[in-house]
């Protein structure tokens, strides 16, 4: 990950900038360190600092070192500190001075940073589901192991023709058994964009504009616009439960659907959004770019509605993210057209990877952000063990720089990814399952 030298973050302003300590006190704490997150080389930290002490020095220091001493202006104040290693322990405290002399210290906090995790060693098997055409898959979930569902848009040889009389037969969805791949249509033969899956009998497809529900029984297509909805929400899905769900999608489109109403929701920006994901019901984040610009748009979803997040001019210049992947509320990963990248959302910036792969992003998903998954679109899979990224060269040895790698879901023991391999002017859906 890339490193700041101690970030020092404000948070909270206080308008007096007086500093009125009068005598030292060992056992008063007019200062507190607790931890926000912890990381593999990083450690976010909340310095709480009682009113009345502005004006006056803050001395902190991790295993007795200075790593920072500044005049303090605010109240509450986050530190970043960035120039750890992992899986260690460090000792952080600290000191209002004034006059260069000791006054207040705070408590004593132990932490130790996560260790990284291993690169896994992964057997793969790779799965042709049709004949060349336009074809890809575009989204993937793992129920499990003998329970994976695909949809995109699969061609497959019709030799009789009996379907439309071309010799060639469309679906936008696959099975995986745990023995081989049942390919489906849903509604029609339309392309499929994402899927979402709470249970058999309860699962989510999305079309271009129209989400699709399959309730045990028949799949039931939503026609938004007909609704008086006037977007085009199909190109992710995240939920939290049944009754909580989020469509992003064309030029901004968001919708949300309480398990009984489709509601359009203001994004603030008119960039296709293709990725959303979230923790739970209250941090939400979604993420598009526009593929013939190099602009992008990241969102959070607050109290308010929907706001864009990250300075412009940081992100918005040479920055194209498709999706969005956390498991805490501080730091976001990004991939997309300008690589891998991750937002320090207290910090409110933009930090990309330098040791990444060679090729533009597609997915992103992870189990801890030690543990995380991505691919490109240059037969690349990529795997993040919180310190560096490590490419598994099998699968752009089979490939070349061919197979552009569009869908993504990972497991603790498998993970399986899915795109197309680009053949002329057509090509061929594929599907690679890999186990660890």
């Amino acid at each position: 990950m890339a490193h700041f030298k101690h970030i020092f973050i404000i948070t909270l302003i206080i308008l007096t900038t007086r500093c009125d300590i009068l005598s030292p006190d060992k056992d008063k704490q007019g200062i507190e360190i607790t931890p926000l997150h912890i990381r593999t080389q990083a450690a976010l930290l909340k310095i709480n600092i009682d009113q009345g002490y502005q004006g006056c020095r803050l001395i902190i220091k991790r295993d007795s070192s200075v790593i920072i001493s500044d005049t303090i202006y605010q109240k509450d104040t986050t530190i970043l500190d960035t120039d750890l290693k992992s899986s260690q322990n460090y000792l952080y405290s600290a000191e209002i001075t004034n006059n260069n002399k000791p006054n207040l210290y705070s408590n004593s906090l132990n932490i130790t940073t996560m260790d990284t995790t291993q690169h896994p060693i992964i057997e793969w098997e790779i799965d042709t589901l049709g004949i060349p055409g336009l074809s890809s898959i575009r989204d993937i979930k793992i129920v499990s192991p003998d329970n994976i569902w695909a949809v995109g848009q699969i061609i497959r040889s019709d030799p009789d023709s009996s379907w439309n009389k071309s010799g060639k037969e469309t679906f936008n969805a696959a099975h995986w058994n745990g023995e081989k791949w049942e390919v489906m249509r849903i509604i029609n033969s339309a392309k499929l964009y994402s899927i979402w899956y709470f249970s058999e009998n309860d699962i989510w497809v999305t079309s271009f504009g129209f989400p699709i529900h399959w309730d045990g029984d028949k799949w039931q297509l939503y026609h938004l616009q007909n609704m008086g909805i006037d977007v085009s929400a199909g190109f992710g899905i995240w939920a939290s439960s049944p009754d909580n769900i989020y469509f992003v999608g064309y030029e901004g489109s968001i919708v949300h659907y309480d398990g009984s109403n489709f509601e359009k929701m203001e994004s603030g920006t008119t960039t296709n959004l293709y990725g959303i994901w979230g923790i739970d019901e209250e941090h939400i984040w979604a993420c598009g770019m526009d593929i013939n610009s190099p602009n992008s748009a990241i969102l959070s979803l607050e109290e308010e509605g929907w706001e864009i997040i990250g300075k412009p001019e940081q992100y918005r210049k040479g920055c194209s993210f498709r999706s969005i992947w956390t498991d805490n509320p501080y730091i976001l990963y990004l991939n997309g057209y300008s690589g891998r990248a991750y937002y320090e959302t207290i910090q409110d910036s933009v930090i990309f990877f330098n040791n990444d792969g060679d090729w533009v992003g597609e997915p992103i998903d992870g189990l801890a952000i030690n543990n995380i998954f991505a691919t490109t679109t240059g037969s690349e899979v990529l795997h993040y063990n919180g310190s560096s990224w490590h490419l598994y060269s099998e699968i752009k040895n089979k490939f070349g720089h061919s197979f552009k790698i569009q869908s993504l879901d990972v497991t603790d023991d498998m993970i399986v990814a899915g795109g197309y391999y680009f053949l002329a002017y057509n090509s061929i859906p594929i599907i690679i399952r890999g186990y660890y």
